[in-house]
């Protein structure tokens, strides 16, 4: 670097005559090689001097390149030696700065980019203080209620021909404008939750906020992974990891739906590609920069969608075969019937390189023991059977899924410990496993399906809160006109969580706000399944016109109180709790 920032021809006085000095530099640096050490007097070169350089300077030369008077070392001959001096080191400097920079700059990103790909290393990095060291009292859950399953026609599933497909993937087939739309309808609604007022503002309260499996996927059902994958997808992630880190999310938990990757190993078109599925759960812990991953292990014959013979074909990842199959009951372990843990470097092409991975699906924060689980593996029993032991609870278990009930699997809570699940089936569960018998399954009458004794689930969905609505109004009337009305439902059971006029308050907090707001369809159109609702809201239109009329024909004096623009029928934040964390529901409702 110093022979090419030389390359600037200098002058130096020698007999009041300027002469030029060598190109490179070199007699400067001849000299400075043959001064003597002050401690030996002997020469401080370590080889000897290039052979283009001229005959050694003698003292008259040296002094007057330095600008000194012969035999009165530190005094300046004239100003404009020293002018001079002093401009040469002003280029330099100015030249060296941009350089400087350069090199801190790629150096920095260097570290970084290693970082990532390594997975990063969460325990040394810089990291935010914990949100709670005294430990937590209640936890409240905050679950996105809404679809993320495979759309059909009337979402817009349509063929390279124009022909109308039973099912299909939505969303958009470039990762990157597909990770941004799906990003902003997230953040849409975790802001909206947090503007809310049903969430505890308490410190002592976790909150936790649970988006459904599948959340993340994309029209070809899962993002490619190629070795380089797009910056604009990882600045998408680490942008929205950023914003979850704020202080303001102090004290909640985001558990953000699950993403569905593929690696295909070999594409030579003579074979079938090798094909490798990753499907797992991004955690934040909002307010810090401790972030984790859940990665799920078996696959669902639910999870992809199926080729079958005649079935026009589409730009798509075929589903590999599910656990359930012949060949995966004989080889369970197969590369073909489970997911697989990504890798780090996979992990940090997508942004997620920093990500601790979940040991056995639990997760310690603020004293709270808390078990993650995805969808089928929670049937399979992974946590509560594989990951702990016979005996062993957790405080809180969290199931993200995508066609998942609480009571299809086991719970190892203890005894009133909360279990939730947020289902891509557009419904949100809450059990306490109220006898601590969540470990125990039965066959049901069909001789297919195993239930377990988790105790009373509540439970919201559009067509449970469509039901409720017009259960409510219709008692209301009967009991109004009779002075009677049909009992015997226990709150909570058949309703919402809460409970309803006709049964009752069940003692669980229980509250609900749209989603994403009045333009709920225009924002997740294309990208998640809206046909369910339409035609939701289309029968409770015609529900509510047809009571309207009922009403005014029987001659009552007032119309019944119910609009079909409050049956929450659309994507909806659903909030349960506070609960305490020892199990009992928070008093109130």
């Amino acid at each position: 670097l110093s022979r090419k920032l030389l390359l600037c021809r200098a002058s130096v006085v020698q007999g009041g005559k300027p002469r030029q000095v060598d190109s490179r530099g070199t007699e400067a640096l001849r000299r400075g090689a043959e001064q003597p050490t002050p401690a030996s007097g002997r020469s401080s070169a370590r080889m000897p001097p290039p052979a283009s350089l001229s005959a050694p300077l003698v003292p008259s030369e040296v002094d007057a390149e330095v600008g000194r008077v012969p035999g009165k070392p530190w005094q300046a001959s004239r100003p404009s030696t020293w002018w001079r001096g002093a401009a040469t080191a002003a280029l330099i400097l100015a030249a060296l700065a941009p350089i400087v920079a350069i090199t801190v700059f790629a150096k920095a990103a260097f570290e970084e980019n290693r970082a990532g790909a390594s997975g990063g290393d969460a325990a040394n990095a810089a990291q935010l203080p914990l949100p709670a060291e005294h430990g937590y009292d209640e936890v409240q859950f905050l679950g996105f209620n809404l679809f993320t399953a495979p759309g059909g026609a009337a979402d817009g599933c349509f063929g390279e021909w124009g022909e109308e497909l039973e099912r299909c993937y939505l969303g958009s087939d470039k990762n990157e404008e597909d990770i941004s739309k799906r990003e902003d309808i997230m953040m849409k609604a975790i802001e909206r939750t947090f503007n809310s007022s049903y969430w505890a503002r308490s410190s002592n309260t976790l909150k936790v906020f649970v988006a459904p499996e599948f959340f993340w996927r994309g029209a070809r059902g899962a993002y490619r992974v190629q070795p380089n994958a797009s910056a604009r997808s990882r600045s998408l992630v680490h942008n929205m990891t950023l914003k979850l880190q704020d202080h303001r999310f102090r004290h909640w938990l985001f558990v953000l739906g699950t993403i569905v990757a593929a690696q295909v190993s070999r594409v030579d078109v003579a074979q079938k590609p090798d094909i490798t599925f990753y499907n797992f759960a991004p955690l934040q812990l909002g307010g810090t920069n401790m972030s984790y991953v859940q990665f799920k292990h078996f696959i669902s014959s639910i999870d992809f969608l199926q080729a079958a013979p005649g079935q026009p074909r589409s730009n798509v990842f075929y589903g590999p075969p599910p656990h359930s199959s012949a060949f995966c009951r004989e080889h369970p372990d197969s590369k073909v019937c489970v997911y697989k843990t990504a890798p780090p470097n996979l992990l940090a092409d997508f942004g997620f390189g920093r990500h601790q991975l979940l040991e056995d699906g639990v997760l310690r924060l603020g004293g709270v023991k808390i078990g993650m689980e995805i969808c089928l593996d929670h049937l399979k029993g992974q946590l509560c059977s594989t990951n702990l032991e016979a005996t062993e609870t957790v405080d809180v278990q969290i199931i993200s899924s995508a066609g998942m009930a609480i009571a299809d699997g086991p719970v190892c809570t203890r005894p009133g410990g909360p279990v939730f699940v947020c289902d891509g089936f557009a419904r949100t569960e809450l059990s306490f496993n109220h006898f601590g018998h969540g470990r125990q399954g039965a066959l049901m009458p069909d001789a297919r399906h195993r239930r377990y004794d988790v105790g009373l689930v509540y439970g919201a969905d559009a067509l449970m809160s469509l039901t409720q609505h017009v259960t409510d109004t219709v008692d209301s009337f009967i009991y109004n006109v009779t002075g009677l009305g049909f009992g015997g439902h226990f709150p909570g059971q058949n309703t919402l969580p809460g409970g309803s006029t006709a049964t009752g308050q069940s003692g669980v907090r229980f509250s609900q706000i749209n989603a994403l707001g009045d333009d709920w369809l225009d924002q997740i159109s294309g990208y998640f399944d809206v046909a369910p609702y339409l035609q939701a809201n289309k029968i409770a239109h015609v529900l509510e016109e047809s009571l309207d009329g009922f009403v005014k024909k029987e001659g009552a004096s007032s119309g019944l109180g119910w609009s079909a623009d409050h049956a929450g029928l659309h994507p909806t934040v659903d909030f349960y709790g506070p609960i305490a964390i020892g199990g009992r529901a928070a008093a109130g409702s």
